[in-house]
This record gives structure tokens, C-alpha cells and sequence, in this order.
């Protein structure tokens, strides 16, 4: 009889805290239902069962149920934890250091024209930084982009010299990039686009327009099998290492076969193409989609008469 009452008390746990994880997924929304793992409780034993929608892992842990639009998790070991708890390898510090290290090895090789070791000096560099994005950001970067002319990253006098600055004005930065990275990792537009995007091609570009508010640029740019881009951007002054962007969103769409281009600020706008089952595409009201298929019109026109 004892043996019955045990088992009716288990059953009614996995009753009590499956409706209590549903009733949770529902308050995140309908949408994320499916994306909410169930934690079943048993004396002395902790089931817990995670679920990868594909477009990130998301959890549910004794804390309740990790938000779906937080920051992006990953699996370690068997755990879904924040890429914050992740054991890092290196410290932010290190990393700062040895960037800083071969970025002054790559100035050097620039400089006396050595080709050959200023490569491989630049590959090191894209290796470091896509380490960094993993273990700081949650990232799998499939390539990091420095493009020539913004690489190796000159000193803060190189630029007051050579744009007639004022003194201090600009900073020296690849330091700083780490910690930049973490900065970027907070905020809400890095975690809706890398929600959608993480499973996808990533590249991250890092420009140096210090001659414009100090700014270092940061983008990232999604692509998937079908010749379509996503792509959001960020801006960190690089003496204070505050974000400068005037809007605290942006999304760029792309899709190279249709020649679909559109380019959004709009909170709705971007959560919108977030939420919908294109790659990347904003859907308009009728009165806006007229506005854009007229503006396409008219660039047609103008790519024809540039050709005439």
C-alpha cells in the first residue's frame, strides 16, 4: 500500500511541475513553447531535459526558465549555461595582451613589407578574436574580417597626425577589444539577431573609423545557403568604451537574387523579420510596401539611365 502511495506521489510531481513548466512557456509566449524544457524533480535525482530548436539552446534550470530573448546559451558538458559561466581558457586580460602583442607584430611586418609573416601575424589575429567570440560572446564566428587599410590597428597618435585631430580625442583600442566584445554580448540587439542567426554563417567585421566620434565598428553579418544576408552593427568609442550608436537597433537585409534591400531602425520592424519564416525580410503594412516598391522603381529607372 505504501508502494501505491510513493508511486501516486511521483506521478503527481511530474504532473505538478509539467503543467507548471507549461503554464511558464506560455507566459513567454506561445511561440516559445517548444523551446521550454521540463525539469522533473525526484527524491535525491534531477532529470533535466534540454531542447535545441536550432536557432539556440534554450533552458530551463532551477532558476526557472531561461528568457527566449536573453542571452544566447550553450551547452557545456552536458549543461546549458550563459557564455558568461562558460570555464574560460584565458582571461580577458590575457587576451587583451596578446592582442595588443600580435598587433604590433603585424605593424612591424606591414611596415618593412614582409608579406608572408604579416599573413600569418593577421591569421593569428582572426584566430584570437574568434576564440574570444566563443568563449566571451557564445559564438561560433566562421570568419573575422579586417580589412586592409583598417588593419593592423594603428596608435592613437598615428591618427592624430595623419587626420589632424585633436590631442587625445582618440584611443588605442586592441586592448580593449575583449572587453568591447562582452560590452556588445549585453545588449539587446546582439541578443535578438545572434537568437535567429547563431546557426547560421557568421562573420564579424571590426573597422577602425576612429576619425568619426573615436568609433570602433563591430558588425556582424549572417548568410545562409540561398545568397540572403542579415547583417547588425555596433560602435563603441574607443576611449571611454561606451556604445555611440544613436539607435539602439539595426537590421540589414539582403538577398542578392531577388536585389531585396531593406534597411530598418524600427524596434517592430526588426522583430518582425525576427518572428517571421524568411531569412531575413521586414514585412510592410500596404501603404509602406507601395512607398518601397516605388522607391525600387525609381532606382531602376536610374540604374538605366546611368547604363544609357
Amino acid at each position: 500500500m505504501k508502494t501505491k502511495y510513493k508511486i501516486l506521489i511521483i506521478v503527481a510531481c511530474i504532473v505538478i511541475f509539467g503543467a507548471y513548466a507549461i503554464i511558464i512557456s506560455y507566459a513567454q509566449g506561445p511561440d516559445d513553447i517548444f523551446n521550454i524544457a521540463m525539469i522533473f524533480y525526484f527524491p535525491g535525482i534531477m532529470m533535466q531535459l534540454i531542447v535545441n530548436e536550432g536557432n539556440g539552446i534554450i533552458c530551463v534550470d532551477a532558476c526557472g526558465p531561461c528568457s527566449s530573448w536573453g542571452p544566447y546559451h550553450v551547452l557545456v558538458n552536458g549543461t546549458c549555461v550563459l557564455p558568461d559561466q562558460i570555464p574560460k581558457s584565458k582571461s580577458l586580460e590575457q587576451y587583451s595582451s596578446e592582442i595588443a602583442q600580435i598587433n604590433e607584430k603585424s605593424k612591424k611586418y606591414h611596415l618593412i613589407d614582409d608579406v608572408q609573416k604579416f599573413n600569418a601575424s593577421k591569421k593569428l589575429m582572426q584566430k584570437t578574436l574568434k576564440e574570444i567570440i566563443s568563449n566571451y560572446m557564445g559564438l561560433e564566428i566562421g570568419h573575422v574580417e579586417l580589412l586592409e587599410g583598417y588593419y593592423p590597428f594603428q596608435n592613437a597618435t598615428f591618427w592624430e597626425k595623419r587626420f589632424d585631430l585633436e590631442p587625445l580625442s582618440v584611443c588605442d583600442f586592441e586592448q580593449k577589444i575583449p572587453l568591447h566584445m562582452t560590452i556588445i554580448s549585453q545588449t539587446e540587439n546582439f541578443k535578438m539577431f545572434t537568437k535567429k542567426y547563431a546557426p547560421y554563417k557568421l562573420e564579424l567585421s571590426i573597422q577602425d573609423e576612429r576619425t568619426h566620434q573615436s568609433n570602433v565598428h563591430y558588425g556582424l553579418i549572417a548568410t545562409n545557403d540561398k545568397n540572403q544576408r542579415a547583417s547588425t552593427y555596433f560602435h563603441i568609442n574607443s576611449c571611454t568604451g561606451e556604445i555611440t550608436d544613436k539607435e539602439p537597433y539595426f537590421l540589414h537585409c539582403f538577398d542578392e537574387d531577388s536585389d531585396y534591400r531593406f534597411v530598418t531602425f524600427s524596434h517592430d520592424d526588426i522583430i518582425s523579420s525576427y518572428s517571421n519564416d524568411h531569412f531575413c525580410k521586414i514585412e510592410l503594412d500596404p501603404w509602406r510596401q507601395s512607398l518601397y516598391d516605388y522607391s525600387k522603381t525609381i532606382q531602376q529607372k536610374q540604374r538605366q539611365l546611368e547604363r544609357e
